[in-house]
């Protein structure tokens, strides 16, 4: 390594730049590797699908794997290698995210990649998936079972997604104060929230509602999970 890029900047500015430098490469680094990431599950979502199809495959796949229903998950679980509980709960939420963009938003196996950025990554689908499709109770779990593998037994079934009424039929777009659009951009996308705020009824006029404070719910989380983690 040569001398020039090993001697310490002595001023500020000379600091600054180097740091800005460095942020740009790891933004342009962080990019390439979620696009790997998200190549690397769609590859394995058009497997899943192919196993799927067939019915002797789709037995024998789900029995190596240990899995009993979704060939999604039991692909995620595969090729995460996930064996503790935290991992086989992400590999949920790639399995459900996956779920989600092809059998709901339409997306074909070969974009996958592309909508996964477009709509936020793993962990913003999932979570409009449990809002929009939530998975049915699980019976009671019996003694010894994974209860990973009792919560997905009963992960999907296309007919009644199809068939559900999708939680986000009315969207309401609000004028914020900047303090207040502040706080929103703070939290994570569907955090339960809580607004407080009056009603105005002018005479003559459509009603409106004066904002004086948005708080997050308790349990919702102001920020979003990190995806550098998913091949855990």
């Amino acid at each position: 390594m040569s001398q020039e890029l090993v001697a310490t900047p002595h001023s500020y500015d000379e600091l600054l730049d180097r740091l800005d430098h460095i942020k740009k490469e790891y933004r342009r680094v962080d990019q390439r590797y979620r696009l790997a990431l998200y190549q690397m599950f769609a590859d394995a979502m058009s497997i899943a699908t192919a196993i799927e199809a067939d019915r002797e495959r789709k037995d024998q796949f789900l029995k190596s794997v240990g899995q009993k229903s979704d060939v999604v998950y039991a692909a995620m679980i595969f090729i995460t290698d996930a064996k503790s509980e935290e991992a086989r709960k992400k590999a949920s939420k790639a399995a459900r995210a996956l779920r989600y963009l092809v059998d709901r938003i339409g997306v074909s196996v070969d974009n996958i990649p592309e909508a996964l950025q477009k709509h936020g990554g793993i962990q913003k689908l999932a979570q409009l998936a449990a809002l929009n499709d939530p998975r049915r109770k699980s019976p009671p779990i019996a003694p010894g079972s994974n209860t990973a593998e009792q919560g997905e037994a009963d992960h999907f079934d296309v007919r009644h997604r199809k068939e559900r009424k999708p939680v986000f039929d009315r969207q309401v777009q609000i004028a914020l104060p900047p303090k207040l659009r502040a706080k929103l951009d703070d939290l994570a996308d569907s955090t339960a929230i809580k607004i407080i705020g009056f009603v105005r009824v002018p005479t003559g006029e459509q009603p409106t509602i004066e904002f004086q404070d948005i708080t997050a719910l308790s349990g919702s989380s102001a920020q979003e999970e990190n995806e550098d983690d998913w091949g855990d």
